[in-house]
């Protein structure tokens, strides 16, 4: 078990969560970031802030002055993430490093059809709701673990922010219960091994 994971957890009582012999959660690591040097900066003003970074001073991900909405049939979380260099989410039939565009989850137990970033509800055979993410502070990965079984879009939108190139992602969902797991500080295989673990 690795120290560099993080845990967010909401739905309303009585939300369908995905059973855990199906798809278990990630153990309770009962350890702090803090004291294995990452900063935690909860915004106690805005409920739906906080930001993680290393203690030599790389930013992982932030939710400062985003959404979030949360409802019974709709759910949109926004994290900005410090680059342009993003891989993975689903089961699809292009290049891994996504462009900006909204990459729909759906399911239908067929075959991927090409997907090009405009979220037609193209429909897929799996759904891996899992990105990972070169931060180009010290080309070190991370990586986002989105625990539900709800049809997904997530949206890549990206900006520049002086010198850089940063993400603004909108993950949305029409509801369930969301849990989302933060990887942080590794190879891609040291990410890709801490989600499957």
């Amino acid at each position: 078990i690795d120290t560099k994971t993080a845990r967010l957890e909401m739905g309303a009582a009585g939300a369908f969560s995905i059973p855990e012999d199906i798809v278990p959660s990630q153990p309770e690591l009962g350890l702090n970031l803090n004291s294995v040097g990452f900063a935690t900066e909860p915004d106690l003003t805005k409920p739906f802030s906080f930001s993680f970074s290393s203690t030599a001073g790389n930013k992982w991900i932030s939710t400062k002055d985003d959404t979030l909405l949360f409802s019974d049939k709709y759910v949109q979380m926004d994290f900005t993430l410090p680059s342009d260099q993003i891989y993975g989410f689903g089961e699809r039939i292009h290049a891994t490093k996504l462009d900006q565009g909204a990459w729909t989850m759906w399911n239908k137990n067929k075959g991927p059809k090409l997907d090009d970033g405009y979220g037609r509800g193209v429909q897929s055979y799996g759904t891996h709701p899992f990105l990972l993410y070169k931060n180009p502070a010290n080309n070190k990965f991370g990586g986002i673990f989105f625990r539900n079984s709800n049809n997904q879009s997530p949206i890549i939108v990206f900006e520049q922010v002086g010198d850089n190139i940063q993400t603004n992602l909108s993950y949305i969902t029409t509801g369930g219960k969301m849990e989302v797991y933060f990887f942080f500080d590794g190879t891609a295989e040291e990410i890709i091994r801490m989600y499957q673990t």
